[in-house]
């Protein structure tokens, strides 16, 4: 270990025995330990003491340490750290694994990643990873709860100051605003569920695991107001009281059963206003 900045007081043991022996004055050269564990105590004669210490720890390995006397170490390197293990470069940027950071903190790794650990006891601890064109937020097993896929020119997901919610839309307007053609897929393991637009139309459709699949019901941008209205009583088709299990309301209104079955496509029954 080399000094080669003027120090007011040195403490050099000279070799791991009983007896130290003590250098007090300034170095006007750099100043060579040699021991074991070498180390240097820097006294202040106003503020805490600290030391630098290269810890033999085995036969083949050591550890650089900065610490307060009396206190645990501050700061520590492993002999094995990898060249560049951290960097402190201009406008206070680090890198770790890099001499050339492009933000505050840049990791250079094949996965790169950051680890939270919570000390409180029971608590879970979480990983931020980058895996290829994937980031993720993944629990302490390496199980992925939130996942972000790369080279997306779209708004994946936007969450404003109003919890307002959206996807593939930058400002959303309302709780959750779907873009990009806003199909919802709701997966049951069986029969899933798709609600889905269409042009001017929206669909309620059914399938397995795939979008656009056999439509249920359609709704059409033009449809009267109240067309299906459901309640404790029945179903309205343009009401929303029905008096009955099934009320229709409407100027001329009928109702037709249809058989597309037998016969092709049969009339089964038909109610209509007479006079």
């Amino acid at each position: 270990m080399k000094i080669r900045k003027t120090i007011a007081m040195l403490s050099i043991p000279v070799l791991m025995a009983v007896t130290n022996t003590t250098f007090a004055g300034t170095c006007t050269s750099p100043c060579d330990v040699s021991s074991l564990d070498p180390w240097v105590n820097l006294n202040s004669t106003t503020g805490p003491d600290w030391y630098v210490f290269n810890n033999h720890v085995s036969a083949n390995d050591s550890v650089f340490k900065i610490g307060i006397s009396g206190s645990t170490e501050k700061f520590s390197i492993d002999d094995d750290a990898a060249a560049n293990t951290m960097f402190l470069g201009t406008g206070g940027r680090v890198g770790i694994n890099t001499t050339s950071p492009q933000e505050e903190v840049t990791i250079n790794s094949s996965r790169p990643g950051i680890r939270f650990n919570d000390t409180t006891s029971g608590a879970w601890d979480f990983n931020l990873v980058a895996d290829g064109n994937l980031f993720a937020l993944e629990d302490a097993a390496g199980n992925n709860i939130i996942t972000v896929e790369g080279n997306n020119s779209n708004t994946p997901l936007y969450l404003d100051s109003d919890g307002d919610v959206g996807i593939q839309v930058a400002n959303p307007v309302a709780d959750l605003q779907v873009g990009g053609g806003g199909n919802i897929l709701l997966e049951s393991g069986t029969t899933d569920w798709a609600l889905e637009p269409s042009g001017s139309s929206l669909w309620f459709t059914t399938g397995n695991n795939t979008v656009f699949g056999t439509p249920v019901m359609k709704l059409n941008d033009n449809a009267p107001a109240n067309s299906i209205v459901a309640t404790s009583t029945g179903v309205g088709v343009g009401t929303s009281s029905p008096a009955t299990a099934l009320h229709v309301q409407k100027a001329a209104a009928q109702v037709r059963v249809k058989d597309t079955v037998v016969g092709g496509s049969q009339v089964l029954m038909e109610l209509q206003k007479n006079g």
